[in-house]
């Protein structure tokens, strides 16, 4: 008597794999869908981050942008508001969130984008450009290690936007300067004491 077999296909486990985070400075009981305090990092093709708030994404500079439609979204303007790796999406996120969360609270509109000096010409910073060739880099080379566009390290040298705080003390070691020597090639106000101390390898004057 022959006798019949069945044979079963294996079903296939399904990968579950989180692609949408929001980021908030309200405990998440208090989240709502229209909530202009919350931040969502998510991914809007493989391997790429969107870090988005009321239509609006998050470029490398921390300037908010209305997001065009996809027909007019050039490759340009996607890998300036695009994140190669996750962990760098959500700490941009958590850096743009206090300032976000206090134009929402003061009532004003959310937007982070103006240059630094509105009213005036930017001012190329030469000393900055000075300090990555004197290190070894180019720009490309730069932005390369610093996971950002070779545009960002331009905009940076050119003044027209300043650093992320996330990005600065990955920029400080690879220029191999001081936190506060970077602030001074950033043009930022600084502690003139304690960065002539610093040259000079002396310890900075404290006050008891």
């Amino acid at each position: 008597m022959k006798q019949s077999m069945t044979m079963t296909t294996p079903v296939p486990t399904p990968e579950v794999r989180p692609t949408r985070f929001t980021v908030s400075a309200v405990p998440a009981r208090q989240l709502g869908g229209s909530d202009q305090r919350a931040i969502t990092v998510e991914e809007r093709s493989p391997g790429w981050w969107a870090v988005c708030q009321a239509g609006r994404c998050l470029n490398h500079d921390g300037g908010w942008e209305i997001e065009p439609a996809p027909p007019r979204r050039t490759q340009l303007w996607l890998r300036w508001h695009r994140f190669a790796e996750l962990h760098t999406a959500v700490r941009a996120a958590v850096h743009a969130l206090p300032s976000l969360v206090h134009v929402v609270e003061l009532g004003g509109a959310c937007r982070t984008d103006e240059p630094e000096h509105a009213t005036t010409k930017p001012v190329r910073r030469t000393g900055l450009i000075a300090a990555r060739k004197a290190a070894g880099l180019t720009q490309e080379t730069l932005a390369a290690r610093l996971g950002v566009e070779r545009t960002t390290v331009y905009r940076w040298e050119s003044g027209e936007t300043n650093p992320l705080a996330m990005f600065r003390p990955g920029l400080a070691q690879l220029l191999r300067v001081a936190d506060e020597r970077l602030s001074a090639l950033l043009g930022e106000p600084i502690d003139h004491a304690a960065l002539t101390a610093l040259e000079q390898g002396q310890p900075a004057a404290t006050s008891s």
